[in-house]
């Protein structure tokens, strides 16, 4: 007689598995296996495991993820009023800063202000870029005022890839062209998203 035990169902689930035509054949072994049968739902001991690497298209709904799980987004609003900078070369705009603990996803990054020119010559222009962990500006955009004080909306955004997983952090920088020019953000209007999409 060569009788076993099942190895997917245990306690008071696991039956006898004969295994040889000489094996005895006893009701128990069959309202066992109706017990486990019948409470089998793939948990530990009663069933193999389900692959979850194979499901259904859409069965996968908003509601059954957990907040943050494929998208994290770090967002800085403006607090400073009506901040100015002469600056020829980028700066770090106030405020406008975020730092995410990565994990290897795709990093995109969107700023957005209201500035204009309050002096310096007509024509001359202020710039607005991001850069990531200190490195080198991106995604500049200029904006050149028909005249002083001319209030005008700026956008500026820029997909980093998908940097290494880890902490990084993402600037709003400005600047302006032109000597003597001043560039004045508009009150506190101005706004920084970055938005990691996890792999």
């Amino acid at each position: 007689m060569t009788r076993t035990n099942s190895v997917n169902f245990t306690g008071a689930n696991q039956y006898p598995i004969a295994n040889a035509a000489t094996d005895l054949f006893k009701k128990e072994d069959v309202q066992v296996l109706a017990k486990a049968h019948d409470l089998h739902d793939h948990s530990a001991g009663l069933g193999l495991p389900v692959d979850m690497t194979v499901v259904a298209a859409g069965s996968i709904t908003t509601a059954k993820l957990a907040a943050n799980a494929i998208t994290q987004v770090g967002y800085a609003v403006g607090t400073t009023a009506n901040p100015t900078t002469t600056s020829g070369t980028f700066v770090d705009m106030p405020e406008m800063s975020v730092t995410l603990t990565t994990v290897g996803g795709r990093l995109v990054a969107f700023l957005a202000v209201s500035g204009y020119v309050s002096a310096g010559p007509i024509g001359n222009a202020f710039a607005t870029a991001l850069s990531l962990d200190a490195a080198a500006e991106v995604g500049s955009q200029y904006g050149v005022p028909s005249a002083l004080n001319y209030q005008m909306p700026i956008s500026t955004f820029h997909d980093f890839g998908s940097p290494a997983a880890g902490s990084h952090t993402i600037k709003g920088r400005w600047a302006v062209t032109g000597s003597g020019t001043t560039m004045a953000l508009n009150g506190t209007q101005r706004r920084l998203l970055v938005v990691e999409l996890k792999r």
